[in-house]
């Protein structure tokens, strides 16, 4: 009974698994004649038994009959992913081992660590070589920039006798300095390098006042100032001709770029105001001296068609430092004794700066020839850089006399005296016959005149907030601007000498001399100015009315010479010449 009953069980489950298994069949034999098999894994201790687990192979078969895709052909199988590649990482190859000049290898950082220290002496050797650009070795030629060393045998043989160390130091630079520049066709460009170098040096240093080596630094960037002042005030002693001793060789570094090797930069200048109190600071007040008086009167000799900005820079430069704006005002050439009107321009130290002008004729003709075949375009375009050339010029030249009216007081008073000498010689501007020999040139005097106004601008606001600061007595107290000769129209020339004689008390102030000195300025620059281009438009327009008349007269006297008719002048046909091109 019990056979038959565990037989039933058998039997129920194995159609059980059928049916999950997808099978409607009757079940397969192993599984109906194995029940110890099965027992051993189903049947619990407790007696009951339980399912087989189905394998996964089983599974996916019974599933892959019933799967609808399996119909059509289609495969469930999902294709295999293939397997991400893997990157490799390679080790970085070792860079070559950096080498010296000499092929050995460069120690590392951490060797350059342990290495020792660099000793003062050799470190000494080494800069004063690289400022210098010298060695004391006869195969070294160039540095390791390619710069061309200058070998010092002199100094090497008073070593070598003195049997003192081959290297350089302070001791011994003084001597290295004057055979280096003996060797050099321009002695005074050589050292104004090395104070460069020496100069970015100092700046350029890690090291403190208190390290020996700033101590060295300083040194050698005094020891190069030194120099310079000797290259320029005694060439003869670094066996230079007598021809280049004429001319201050401190120009033509003025002229050049401050930022390159040969143009004077503003640590130079400063080292010099530095030193004017020194026992050699009447050496260089000379020097700067006398490259500002070179300087104007090699423009003196060029118009605003040349290259003059190079110029207005170099004074501009020398002007920045109020020492020597005071030093240049002192020049003999700023204020001459006995200058005549027509030669301000030339004769001092201002006058060639305010005497380039569009006014000038070569100028004038430059960018406006031809006037009468060219378009209005072109007239239009050359009278905007006319405009813009001027306006720049203008604004520079404001920049040079506020730079010295700021240096100080005896500064202020020379500009002031300079602006007066202007104004007092050329009362004749406003004649009514001028003869323009003798007098200013209109493009000065109208320069003059633009600077006087900017110079007034703080106090000549819209509002007149500082009118009340302009002295009604300035013509009562010493005033620089004469009105003697001036025409009265209020009073007759006795009572206004009555009036004069009585002088005021006190000083008057820079806004009243600056004021007055305008008004007198634009008296006898731009209405002078102004006065003159109106006459010779009317005169322009006469010779044109003359020309026609001649025309209409040509068939007469085309074959006759102008000797025959002495009455006609001679300044009307060469007009008519002119106009008429032949």
């Amino acid at each position: 009974m019990a056979d038959s009953t565990q037989s039933d069980h058998d039997k129920i489950r194995a159609k059980r698994l059928a049916k999950l298994g997808g099978n409607s069949g009757a079940p397969s034999s192993a599984n109906a004649s194995s029940p110890t098999q099965n027992g051993a894994a189903g049947v619990s201790p407790s007696g009951a038994t339980t399912p087989t687990p189905v394998t996964p192979k089983a599974t996916a078969s019974a599933t892959d009959k019933q799967n609808p895709f399996n119909q059509l052909g289609v495969s469930a199988q999902q294709p295999e992913r293939k397997a991400a590649p893997q990157s490799q990482i390679r080790p970085r190859p070792a860079s070559p081992a950096k080498r010296e000049r000499d092929g050995s290898e460069k120690p590392s950082r951490a060797r350059q660590s342990e290495r020792p220290a660099e000793s003062l002496e050799t470190w000494q050797d080494r800069t004063l070589r690289s400022i210098f650009r010298v060695t004391l070795t006869a195969d070294e030629k160039r540095d390791a920039h390619g710069h061309e060393l200058i070998y010092l045998n002199t100094l090497k043989e008073e070593l070598q006798e003195q049997e003192a160390s081959q290297s350089l130091n302070t001791t011994n630079l003084e001597g290295a300095i004057t055979e280096a520049m003996g060797q050099r066709n321009k002695p005074f460009e050589y050292i104004l390098a090395c104070f460069k170098r020496a100069s970015r040096a100092l700046r350029g240093t890690k090291h403190t006042s208190d390290d020996p080596k700033y101590g060295v630094l300083v040194e050698t960037r005094r020891m190069c100032m030194s120099y310079c002042v000797f290259a320029v005030t005694m060439p003869a002693m670094f066996l230079q001709e007598e021809s280049s001793a004429q001319s201050n060789p401190l120009v033509d570094h003025l002229l050049a770029e401050p930022q390159c090797e040969t143009g004077i930069c503003s640590d130079f200048l400063e080292a010099a105001v530095s030193r004017m109190d020194e026992e050699d600071g009447d050496m260089i007040k000379d020097v700067l001296m006398g490259a500002a008086e070179e300087l104007s009167k090699r423009l003196a000799m060029m118009d605003m068609l040349g290259d003059h900005q190079v110029y207005v820079r170099g004074l501009r430069n020398l002007l920045r430092f109020k020492p020597i704006a005071s030093v240049i005002s002192e020049s003999p050439a700023f204020l001459p004794q006995d200058v005549e009107a027509q030669d301000i321009e030339t004769s001092t130290l201002l006058g060639p700066f305010y005497r380039l002008s569009p006014m000038q004729p070569t100028v004038a003709q430059s960018y406006f020839s031809a006037p009468k075949s060219r378009d209005r375009a072109f007239i239009a375009n050359a009278q905007n850089a006319v405009r813009m050339t001027l306006r720049t010029l203008q604004d520079e030249l404001f920049e040079i006399a506020n730079a010295i009216v700021r240096a100080g007081p005896a500064a202020k008073e020379r500009m002031l005296n300079w602006f007066a000498l202007c104004v007092n010689k050329n009362h004749k501007r406003r004649a009514m016959r001028v003869d323009y020999k003798i007098v200013s040139s209109d493009g000065f005097m109208v320069n003059v005149t633009n600077t006087l106004d900017l110079l007034c601008s703080p106090f000549m606001d819209a509002q007149f907030g500082k009118i009340d600061r302009i002295d009604v007595d300035y013509l009562r107290r010493n005033p620089r601007v004469d009105i003697s000769d001036e025409t009265k129209i209020n009073a007759d020339q006795k009572t206004a000498d009555d009036y004069y004689s009585h002088q005021a008390e006190g000083t008057n102030n820079f806004i009243s001399e600056c004021f007055f000195l305008t008004v007198a300025a634009h008296h006898y620059g731009t209405e002078a100015a102004q006065t003159r281009m109106s006459t010779m438009r009317k005169t322009v327009k006469r010779y044109e009315q003359d020309l026609v008349a001649f025309e209409a007269d040509r068939h007469k006297y085309i074959n006759v010479s102008a000797s025959r008719f002495p009455s006609i002048p001679t300044c009307i046909l060469i007009t008519c010449r002119r106009i008429h091109g032949t």
